[in-house]
This record gives structure tokens, C-alpha cells and sequence, in this order.
């Protein structure tokens, strides 16, 4: 059997070639649009800032729809998630009477804010506040944990009058 032989010459090029082409496949500094091509998204929500501290958002036609369809809900109950400080709850005989000693404290000590008395069976409950944000809730539960050392933060549907 005879074997041709390449010659030395054109496996050296051949491989100088493609090693050229592996070293130049990494490089890092590459972008996706070279400076002036930039296209627009086709698809899909897009953001776009200017110096006059608007933000303009573009989305489906089907977002704006269920966001709208919220609004219409939410304004029809009167209400939206928030948070409220829970300040009590039992359960058994007496636990209503408990519960109303316990709101009637609380509106002594703070007058302003709005209280709820709850029956989640088999417990009654005592929530206070309307808080739009967790952040909110903390600052109030800060203030009255002195006085009702079961209080915690609960989620919970407030009122949306109670925001303005």
C-alpha cells in the first residue's frame, strides 16, 4: 500500500489557519448590534427612558385588558391587599368579651386608626390599621407592641378609602 504524502507546507498553513480561527472566536469584547445598528424590539413589553424622568411602558394590548379588569374588581369590593397588625385572638367562652376589651383598649391608646373585631371560626380577632405596604405595617406594630405583646403583621384585603 503507498500513502500519499502531504506536503509539510500545507499542513503547517492549514493548521496555522485554524488555530488563528480558534483564538480569534475568543475574543470577548464583541455586542450584539454594533454601534448605529440597534434595531426595536419586535415582541413583547418594552422600556424606554429619557433624560425628563419619564418611563414609558409598551405592552400587549391583553396586559392593559387584565390590569384594567383589576382596577374594575378591586373597586367594586373596596377594597385591595394590604397588611394590618393582628393585636388578638381566641377562641372558646369569652373570647368575644375578651376581643371587645381588647378593641376598646386599643381605641383608647389610638384613637385615629381603625379597628376590626373578626369571628374566623372558632376564633375572634382583633386587626387594626390599613397599611398599603408591609414598611407601613412595621412602623405601626413598633409603635403598639409595648402595649399588645401578641401583635404581628397579617396580610390581609384593606380598605381603599382608607388610603387617601
Amino acid at each position: 500500500m503507498t500513502q500519499k504524502s502531504i506536503p509539510k507546507s500545507v499542513l503547517i498553513l492549514f493548521f496555522t489557519l485554524y488555530f488563528s480561527f480558534l483564538l480569534n472566536g475568543q475574543e470577548t469584547n464583541w455586542t450584539l448590534f454594533p454601534e448605529g445598528e440597534q434595531t426595536e424590539a419586535k415582541e413583547g413589553p418594552e422600556v424606554s427612558t429619557k433624560k425628563t424622568n419619564h418611563i414609558e411602558v409598551i405592552a400587549d394590548k391583553r396586559v392593559t385588558s387584565l390590569l384594567n379588569k383589576e382596577i374594575r374588581i378591586s373597586k367594586g369590593k373596596g377594597t385591595i391587599p394590604g397588611f394590618r397588625v393582628q393585636i388578638y385572638y381566641g377562641s372558646g367562652t369569652g373570647s368575644k368579651t375578651s376581643a371587645k376589651e381588647v378593641q376598646g383598649e386599643f381605641l383608647k391608646s389610638f384613637p385615629a386608626v381603625t379597628s376590626y373585631l373578626l369571628f374566623q371560626s372558632p376564633n375572634f380577632k382583633i386587626r387594626v390599621g390599613d397599611f398599603k405596604t408591609k414598611l407601613e405595617a412595621q412602623k405601626f406594630f413598633v409603635e403598639c407592641k409595648s402595649i399588645f405583646n401578641n401583635a404581628f403583621i397579617v396580610k390581609d384585603e384593606i380598605k381603599i378609602t382608607a388610603l387617601d
